[in-house]
């Protein structure tokens, strides 16, 4: 789970933020007059920041960004897990840990070029 901005991923850019202009500048939204507005943390940003400062696994770093937040929700009878009749919201990365893909309640909602080939049994947003 992440609680980022819809300005997250973009670089250097200007958005709306509750009827307020804001820009994200160097990794950080932030209003003009230099309030933070809220966070542009993607979640493959959020592995690598977890693998990177802990000495975590991999799979246990999953673990952080999957099923627990769904527990700590009282979401984990549907979320975090890949299982039949849950939403099957996945992301795909590649050996780098650089996303490929993102599936929410089953649907592509973001793939490169290769997945999207890859995926093209499925629905796509």
């Amino acid at each position: 789970i992440t609680d980022a901005l819809a300005a997250a991923g973009v670089p250097n850019t200007t958005f709306d933020f509750a009827g307020q202009p804001a820009r994200v500048i160097r990794g950080a939204a932030r209003l003009f007059d230099g309030t933070i507005t809220g966070s542009v943390l993607t979640m493959d940003q959020a592995l690598r920041n977890v693998l990177k400062m802990t000495e975590v696994s991999l799979q246990q770093a999953v673990g952080m960004l999957t099923i627990n937040p769904a527990h700590a929700a009282h979401l984990s009878h549907r979320k975090g897990c890949l299982q039949p009749g849950y939403d099957a919201d996945l992301l795909i990365f590649d050996q780098s840990l650089v996303l490929q893909a993102t599936i929410c309640r089953g649907a592509v909602a973001f793939a490169t070029d290769e997945w999207r080939d890859r995926l093209s049994g499925l629905r796509f947003l």
